[in-house]
């Protein structure tokens, strides 16, 4: 019970301090898009706004805070509206979009000073906000004509002292996850064991940050789409509880990750019909999943769906370097092969 507490505390310092950097960001890259919206539509960074609001959000649902999940959500709707269409924001979608970020921040800190997300004083500015957003988003429906999904684009990582401790090693950044996803394999009524197997190695900051944000959107792709019922695995013949390994090790030049499941695999034959991003055209079509906004749902729910989950993370490795890889078998499971340049876990 002790050690459950720790990696619940561990989990949320991590969240607050990676959540913050993120809606900080967010904040910046929507005031340079109003500025810029005076002369073109910069999807660009509304793309970078959207990441940092899906990785809150799927923060945010692995701890139960549901609040903070809920206007990410209702952010996340409102950007994604937005990257399909060809129009330019109005200011006051603008201003209720930044009150949407800096709320969610005074909600961390609430977290951080009360342990809970909303107090007495926090109730109406919540309210408030999810009927601003409520509102813009039936104006915009309204208004905007929606085009193609735009294609990939370029994402920095924000290289900055996420986690305030220099040198964690990969052992110490695992610890918090079992927890997390002891929460959100019990919304989903799912059994689920998470297996770590590591060598011992040291991480930079920005290669904590990377990893810790890519762990998040993996581990929510397994228990979503991968890891089946315990009636179905059953049936199939498998054990009653899913599996889901992360084993790391080195050599001189590279870290070598490896992210497996045990679940139902990536069935490509569920992606005919559905548009295909240009850039995706000549690739293999198990790699589709890396691309923005193409998924294997009918229609997104409050957590995933919407297909930006995995872009996040192969734009996330590739940005420090490192390259991800999938390979899936139908009915047994899927394997993400990650390898990052040694010299770039320096300072």
């Amino acid at each position: 019970m002790y050690m459950e507490v720790v990696r619940k505390q561990s989990a949320i310092k991590y969240f607050l301090s990676d959540s913050r950097k993120e809606l900080v960001c967010a904040i910046e890259e929507i005031k340079k898009y109003e500025k810029k919206s005076l002369v073109c539509n910069d999807s660009k960074l509304i793309l970078s706004v959207y990441r940092r609001v899906h990785t809150l959000k799927g923060s945010a649902s692995f701890l139960s805070f549901e609040k903070t999940q809920a206007i990410a959500n209702s952010l996340e709707i409102i950007l994604d509206y937005l990257l399909k269409s060809e129009v330019v924001v109005s200011k006051k979608l603008i201003d209720v979009i930044l009150a949407s970020l800096d709320n969610c921040l005074k909600i961390l800190d609430n977290i951080e000073v009360f342990g809970d997300e909303i107090n007495g004083e926090l109730k109406d500015l919540i309210y408030k906000t999810n009927n601003n957003l409520k509102i813009e988003f039936q104006a915009l429906t309204r208004e905007l004509k929606p085009s193609k999904m735009l294609s990939t684009l370029n994402y920095t990582v924000v290289n900055s002292n996420i986690f305030g401790v220099s040198g964690l090693s990969m052992s110490g950044l695992f610890g918090h996850f079992k927890e997390l996803l002891d929460a959100y394999s019990e919304k989903h009524n799912k059994k689920i064991n998470l297996n770590f197997e590591s060598e011992n190695i040291k991480l930079s900051y920005r290669l904590q940050r990377v990893l810790n944000t890519s762990f998040i959107h993996m581990i929510r792709n397994s228990i979503d789409h991968g890891i089946e019922s315990e009636e179905k695995r059953l049936i199939r013949g498998k054990k009653s509880v899913g599996q889901i390994s992360i084993k790391a090790w080195k050599s001189e030049e590279q870290i070598f990750i490896e992210f497996s499941d045990d679940g139902n695999g990536i069935d490509v034959s569920k992606f005919a019909g559905r548009e295909v991003p240009d850039l995706a055209i000549s690739s293999e079509k198990i790699n589709l999943i890396f691309y923005p906004g193409f998924t294997t749902l009918s229609r997104p729910t409050d957590t995933s769906g919407r297909g930006m989950g995995m872009h996040i993370v192969r734009t996330h490795i590739e940005e420090i370097g490192g390259t991800c890889e999938v390979e899936s078998e139908v009915g047994e499971g899927t394997l993400f092969k990650i390898k990052i340049p040694v010299g770039l876990n320096i300072e």
